[in-house]
């Protein structure tokens, strides 16, 4: 990823970095911190995730999202000049934005079906791998982060997306498909 790719999905702005970087990956936790990826803080389980920013940008990471009203970004952008920060409004909206861009960029069509789906999708899933290994999900309502997560370790290779939906999907099934924007929906 390069950060006009990222500003782009997220509909942030590049508060400090160089915009034809290069960043590899994209992580969610200090303990998947490796050198060069993007750091999404997340607030999870009512923790913060802009509270490490700073750590995972000391531990190698190329650069982060940082949430607009956090009030983080002038901070960081002062002490990490060179690293990539993007000012964004809504961290996980963010993430997810950036997941739905990643899977058109790599284009791989995708099949995503609702709770009970899982023979049809496991019999797309053999007929698929015939012509590449298909990216296989299980996501459930407070899961669309390590969806997002998952959509964005696609590659060329995989060729295809295959995501079930668990039986808490229903609350979160109109943002889960505009993150993934199924080819191909299956609903039993």
């Amino acid at each position: 990823l390069i950060p006009n790719e990222i500003v782009r999905a997220t509909r942030g702005r590049l508060a400090c970095g160089n915009a034809l970087a290069m960043l590899n990956g994209v992580c969610t936790s200090l303990s998947a911190v490796s050198p060069g990826c993007l750091f999404v803080p997340l607030k999870i389980d009512g923790a913060d995730g802009h509270r490490d920013i700073d750590t995972a940008l000391s531990r190698g990471a190329g650069g982060a999202l940082c949430e607009r009203s956090s009030g983080k970004l002038g901070g960081l952008a002062k002490k990490w000049p060179l690293k990539i920060l993007v000012d964004v409004d809504d961290i996980l909206q963010g993430l997810l934005n950036l997941a739905c861009f990643w899977r058109h960029k790599i284009n791989a069509p995708a099949v995503i079906g609702t709770h009970g789906s899982e023979p049809i999708l496991n019999l797309a899933a053999t007929m698929l791998k015939a012509k590449k290994n298909p990216l296989y999900l299980q996501t459930h309502k407070n899961a669309l982060h390590e969806t997002a997560l998952n959509l964005l370790g696609l590659t060329a290779n995989h060729g295809w997306v295959l995501i079930e939906m668990k039986h808490d999907c229903a609350e979160t099934a109109e943002r889960l498909c505009e993150m993934c924007m199924p080819s191909i929906a299956v609903v039993t």
